[in-house]
């Protein structure tokens, strides 16, 4: 037995006024079969009694009535029939409907004391209409040969009528509906009238206080005695709020919240709708944009000024194309173009005059803000038919692009996705070996030949693949930065060595200097002092023994705020800081000074170029770029060392500790230890 309350206890003096003087007997289910209401002069004949006391289950009542208990069951199972049935030698016609809230109403009409003239019967459904105010839906009936409108007040509150408009009139009805609407309504309608089916549809109707959406449904319920339809009846409810809200949500699912355009999900629905409707000569273009180096100017400008780079260019963007060309943020800096019905070279024409455009007006906006962008464009139906392969294939050509020096545009090819495939593969390959711990480092002596000892190491990271071997990292570094591995990676690394270092200190006797190479996008993460000041405290190393390696390109790229101030921060701790590759870029004096570097490494190639006699230039780079590290009292390692000769002339000029393949090749740790105490010894 269960207790449920009723929704309809408020409306119950009008129901007895209204079912006490007719051969109506109207009763309500939950979902679970139990009664909640019950009222009319007949209910004895039914089986029931007057307020039908909550809880009664329906099978306690007609247990000796298997005809019944079928036709609730099917009423609670969602079916709107009317029947007829017998009971306790009364003849019924019941009327069974389920509301929105899942509770089922049955209407019983006595037919042994019905009249059944027509003018009794429009007054009956009058009354049946008046009775359903149980539930907050609009009920309506409709008489087909008069075109007229029976309905209870939820309906006309919904439909909004005012005191002069007669609204029982069809034609009030129908100049409520939208225009666009009316003719699906009137062909469900019709439809639902020749075969004898339940209607179901939504639809919009103008109402003074604005546009409604409803739901409505209805069926016929009565036939003349020739078989034409008399009597269809119905519910509408008003599901304005619920629709407005989807829409909201629809809207929101495919929409970027920073530009205003779309997203990827509302391009892929936009595709969809171009591909229902195109035609056999139908061809697109998919041009995927990304900035150049925009990550630095985020870091240098702050991300507000970013923000407003990205919305700038949107606008711009949609300025500076078709309006029937579907623009999009994919994510981040990266923006995607589709045209239909156009041809490559006339959406390439279109972008290359906006880039020189954008970056005008921006430059005039922004003071120094250097802009550049790459493009990669895949075509319909040439590379691809459906949406997730022209996205991927313009993203291999948009990869392609920044592989050829960026600010470029590059049309897809095939051998593009090969590359592009294999890349995914290394990075996921990559991945998986960081999380199994299968990468590993070996350490470069560094050789001060001044006191004739190994005086540090230069840690290399190495990975070796079970399947592609040993794989360089001139290969799955520039994929580890691309991929956002090269921070967990760097993490991973530090911790190790730190480790190392402990035991190396233990069995040296001896502390020595480390370098580490540092990417540009770890000098940005948060708490990243408080981290490193965490492992030296942990393995008990002082952070003198450590020198963090900065390339002299990210020296140049990234000069934010927050990235010196760590680097600060850090030097502070006592680590070092060392320009690596020094002269391969333009080399930025006045930040050497700013960051107060301890060290410069002099890059490989040009000591390479030592060993050509007739390279005067060569020559004179090297010396130049010792006698600045003499003059900014800053120390200095050759890298690359190979031969007895740029050991002499490197010598000569005041270079004091080298590192390459003349002194040592890379070594893991137990070989470096053994190395160390074998040479440092003497």
């Amino acid at each position: 037995m269960k207790n449920k309350p009723s929704n309809i206890d408020n409306i119950l003096e009008v129901f007895d006024k209204v079912l006490s003087s007719t051969p109506i007997l109207i009763f309500a289910l939950d979902s679970d079969g139990y009664f909640t209401f019950s009222r009319g002069s007949r209910l004895q004949q039914l089986g029931l009694e007057n307020s039908q006391k909550p809880g009664s289950h329906y099978s306690d009542v007609y247990t000796t009535n298997p005809t019944m208990m079928e036709h609730i069951q099917r009423a609670l199972n969602g079916q709107e029939f009317e029947c007829q049935t017998q009971i306790n030698g009364h003849f019924f016609h019941v009327y069974y409907r389920q509301t929105n809230n899942n509770q089922v109403v049955g209407i019983a009409l006595d037919e042994a004391e019905l009249i059944s003239t027509r003018e009794e019967k429009d007054k009956l459904f009058n009354q049946l209409l008046i009775a359903y105010e149980i539930s907050r839906e609009g009920m309506w009936s409709w008489n087909l040969r008069t075109n007229t409108i029976e309905y209870n007040r939820r309906w006309r509150e919904i439909f909004e009528y005012t005191g002069s408009e007669p609204s029982n009139q069809l034609e009030y009805f129908t100049n409520r509906v939208h225009p666009d609407d009316l003719p699906q309504v009137w062909q469900s309608v019709e439809q639902a009238v020749q075969q004898g089916t339940t209607f179901e549809h939504q639809y919009q109707i103008l109402t003074p206080s604005g546009t409604k959406v409803l739901q409505d449904r209805g069926r016929v319920v009565y036939w003349d005695l020739e078989g034409e339809p008399l009597y269809m009846t119905g519910s509408v409810n008003d599901i304005t709020e619920q629709f407005n809200a989807q829409k909201q949500l629809e809207q929101k699912a495919s929409t970027d919240e920073l530009t205003g355009l779309s997203n990827r999900f509302g391009s892929l629905q936009a595709w969809d709708q171009w591909k229902n409707q195109k035609s056999e000569n139908f061809k697109a273009v998919f041009a995927l944009i990304d900035f150049d180096h925009f990550q630095p100017l985020n870091h240098v400008l702050g991300y507000n000024i970013g923000n407003r780079i990205l919305n700038h260019f949107a606008h711009q963007l949609q300025q500076s194309l078709p309006t029937n060309v579907h623009i999009a943020r994919i994510g981040g800096d990266e923006f995607l173009v589709m045209a239909p019905n156009f041809s490559l070279s006339t959406l390439e024409s279109l972008l290359r005059k906006f880039s020189d455009t954008f970056l005008t007006s921006f430059q005039e906006d922004l003071i120094g803000a250097k802009l550049q962008f790459s493009c990669g464009f895949s075509k319909h139906p040439k590379d691809g038919d459906d949406f997730i392969t022209l996205f991927r294939r313009a993203e291999a050509a948009l990869h392609e692009a920044k592989k050829s020096g960026r600010n470029c545009f590059r049309r897809f090819d095939i051998e593009f996705e090969n590359a592009t495939s294999k890349r995914y593969a290394l990075i996921n390959k990559l991945q998986t070996a960081l999380e199994h711990q299968q990468l590993y480092y070996q350490l470069q002596p560094q050789f001060n030949i001044v006191h004739s000892r190994f005086s540090g190491a230069e840690v290399l990271i190495r990975w070796h693949d079970h399947e592609l071997g040993l794989i360089s990292p001139v290969d799955f570094i520039p994929l580890a930065e691309q991929s956002q591995l090269i921070t967990p990676i760097t993490y991973w690394l530090i911790d190790k060595v730190l480790s190392d270092i402990r035991s190396l200190n233990q069995k040296l006797k001896t502390s020595l200097k480390y370098s580490i190479n540092i990417p540009a996008q770890f000098l940005y993460e948060q708490d990243l002092i408080t981290w490193i000041q965490n492992r030296f405290n942990h393995y008990k190393i002082h952070p003198k023994q450590i020198c963090f390696e900065v390339t002299e390109s990210q020296l140049i790229a990234d000069s934010s705020t927050q990235w010196l101030s760590n680097i600060e921060c850090l030097r502070q701790l006592g680590i070092e800081f060392a320009v690596d590759d020094f002269g391969t870029g333009y080399s930025n004096l006045s930040q050497l000074k700013k960051l107060d570097f301890n060290l410069l490494k002099i890059d490989k190639s040009f000591i390479d170029a030592l060993t050509d006699k007739d390279d005067k230039t060569g020559h004179a780079l090297v010396k130049a770029m010792i006698g600045l590290a003499q003059t900014l009292k800053l120390d200095l390692i050759a890298e690359g060392v190979e031969s007895p000769n740029q050991v002499i002339w490197l010598e000569a000029l005041g270079c004091q500790v080298f590192q390459g393949y003349y002194f040592s090749p890379p070594l893991n740790t137990e070989e470096f230890l053994s190395l160390v105490i074998e040479t440092n010894s003497h």
